[in-house]
């Protein structure tokens, strides 16, 4: 009796509890589950297809995440990621009293690009910004991930149409936004070709620095919105 309970126990028992987990952990999305059954009959079938199964759902679930998080043109983070990475460096700065800045860049009369040309040159044009600032980064990995370990120093994001942000962490002294602000112009002074055309473009930028120029994400937002403005007038 005690050796049909303790095989009973290791062939049956333990197999479908080790099954229960798996589904269990699945189901509450942890989806990075290991089959440690190695049989081959159909309980060890159905681990390896329940591994299986976790591992597509978690290729899935970073694809979506990927399309939420970033812009589908230029393959920067979108207005959804940059408010959560700002919203994130505001509560770090604010518990270690440091100073960052917030660039809004925007490219002067584009909309002229687009009723000339159609709006294919000018996503091709808006591409073709994308490298020229993606350069100007002081990391090649400039597409930040929440909560990332290594994050970059510089955060490149595009919130639409021809208007793209720069978060510029930790800055070191009031000079640092001047500095990227007049780097990145200057990339841009050097004509891009798009489809046999040479496009002369140039672009507005507003600067706002956290604490001064506001204490939280919609504030700084705005002012570096009205500062571009006020550069694009002048």
């Amino acid at each position: 009796t005690a050796a049909l309970f303790l095989a009973f126990q290791h062939f049956i028992i333990r197999p479908v509890q080790v099954l229960r987990d798996m589904s269990r952990d699945i189901g509450r999305g942890q989806l990075d589950v290991k089959n440690t059954l190695r049989s081959n009959d159909e309980i060890g079938e159905l681990a390896g297809a329940l591994e299986d199964m976790a591992g597509n759902l978690r290729c899935s679930d970073e694809k979506i995440r990927y399309i939420a998080y970033h812009d589908s043109l230029t393959g920067l983070p979108n207005r959804t990621m940059f408010s959560e990475y700002l919203n994130h460096m505001i509560a770090d700065s604010r518990r270690h009293s440091k100073q960052f800045a917030l660039l809004y860049l925007d490219i002067d009369d584009f909309k002229r690009v687009n009723d000339t040309l159609g709006h294919q040159a000018g996503d091709r044009l808006l591409q073709e910004v994308t490298e020229r600032l993606s350069a100007c980064m002081r990391q090649g990995d400039y597409v930040a991930r929440i909560g990332a370990a290594n994050q970059p120093d510089e955060i490149l994001a595009r919130l639409g149409g021809d208007e793209f942000v720069i978060l510029l962490p930790d800055i070191g002294g009031a000079h640092a936004p001047s500095t990227l602000a007049r780097r990145l112009l200057c990339a841009l002074e050097e004509p891009l070709s798009v489809d046999g055309h040479d496009f002369y473009i140039s672009a507005s930028i507003g600067i706002t620095v956290y604490p001064t120029d506001g204490g939280d994400a919609e504030t700084l937002a705005k002012n570096a919105d009205i500062a571009m403005y006020h550069a694009k007038e002048q």
